[in-house]
């Protein structure tokens, strides 16, 4: 069966993000007098709608406003948000071979786009699906987000692959009936194993010959 589209997540999967969003996260508190999150606290974190973060760290708090400073504070400082080594030769890769890419995630179109355009990435992207394209209870972990995808991209799930760093992605991959890859690179480092991906993978580069393609 041979596959015809990529639907990948973005932050720490295609994109180095994490000071992008760790800054963000300590600009936030500190705006709001609020003792910043721990790098451990994040990482456990990692791939959740943002309102619903704040909500969990700061209970007694508006999680409304403190996710609008976190946006502002990112989009003002795009400049973080890099892509990881590889990246580009690989979904130049996927493209010339005739793959249909999608970009899925949880963060919202307000910076979603701009950092994929920064980074040089959209060229090679189909299909962007950012929070604001579904409804807020159908994020990832919900198949939605990845149906809705390869619904845009005209592809069937049996033939497409779902790349990404944290259990959310994984398991919205497995109810969409994708192929899934884990990468250790992100978030969650080898810990992404425990969400029993179809293939685990330690660059992005990997990805052409999981899918029966040369570099």
């Amino acid at each position: 069966m041979k596959i015809r589209a990529l639907i990948s997540d973005v932050d720490q999967t295609l994109l180095d993000t994490y000071q992008f969003i760790y800054q963000a996260f300590v600009h936030a508190a500190q705006k709001y007098n609020l003792t910043p999150i721990t790098h451990r606290q994040l990482q456990d974190h990692m791939g959740q709608k943002l309102e619903s973060i704040y909500q969990s760290f700061y209970p007694k708090t508006n999680p409304h406003a403190l996710a609008e400073a976190h946006r502002r504070f990112q989009e003002e400082n795009l400049h973080l948000a890099i892509p990881f080594p590889n990246t580009i030769q690989t979904l130049q890769t996927l493209k010339n071979k005739g793959m249909k890419i999608a970009a899925v995630t949880t963060r919202s179109k307000r910076t979603s786009l701009k950092t994929l355009q920064l980074a040089g990435l959209i060229p090679y992207i189909d299909v962007v699906i950012s929070m604001e394209d579904v409804p807020q209870g159908e994020l990832k972990p919900h198949p939605r987000p990845i149906l809705l995808a390869l619904n845009m991209l005209g592809v069937p799930a049996k033939y497409a692959i779902t790349l990404g760093d944290t259990t959310h992605d994984i398991e919205a991959g497995k109810r969409a009936n994708t192929k899934t890859v884990g990468v250790t690179y992100g978030s969650l480092g080898e810990k992404i194993a425990q969400s029993k991906p179809d293939y685990v993978i330690d660059d992005i580069v990997e990805v052409p010959p999981i899918v029966g393609l040369s570099l």
